[in-house]
């Protein structure tokens, strides 16, 4: 699916095909990037898959929102590519988007997707109960937002 936003086509997954942070389905400049800093750090597998992915999940047009999923194979965890990655996504949704709020989520129990939400100045927001469906089952879920006010004024 296409979702169109000041005229920009992006790549949208659907709830009908895709799971967020189970089965992303990504952004092609995103997942480039990801790829590429695979390639030029040689830790891309042999059989020349990708190590991982970001993707809007979900988005809201009346108040402007993205809700951004990404998911990287554990063996890239801690090196920095899905925070860098997901940099370039928020500076992306703003800039040229013009987004007015970008939303992630996380299972209670992923300390380190959390760490890359606080990392990427995202804002924790609360806790949803039984909001989220992951290779655990129904879980709470952790939610993290940044504001176009809060991007552009640091």
């Amino acid at each position: 699916n296409m979702y169109k936003f000041n005229n920009l086509l992006i790549p949208v997954a659907t709830t009908k095909n895709a799971i967020p942070f189970i089965s992303c389905h990504a952004l092609e400049p995103f997942t480039i990037f990801i790829n590429s800093y695979a390639r030029k750090n040689n830790i891309l597998k042999e059989n020349n898959q990708a190590i991982g992915s970001i993707s809007v999940v979900k988005n809201d047009d009346g108040i402007e929102m993205v809700h951004i999923g990404y998911c990287i194979s554990k063996k890239y965890w801690n090196k920095g590519i899905t925070s860098e990655a997901f940099e370039r996504i928020i500076k992306f949704f703003f800039e040229e988007v013009k987004v007015n709020r970008i939303e992630a989520a996380h299972n209670e129990k992923n300390i380190y997707s959390g760490r890359v939400m606080l990392k990427c100045k995202l804002k924790k927001e609360g806790i949803l109960r039984d909001a989220l469906k992951d290779n655990s089952g129904i879980t709470d879920c952790l939610i993290y937002s940044i504001l176009k006010r809060e991007y552009f004024y640091k």
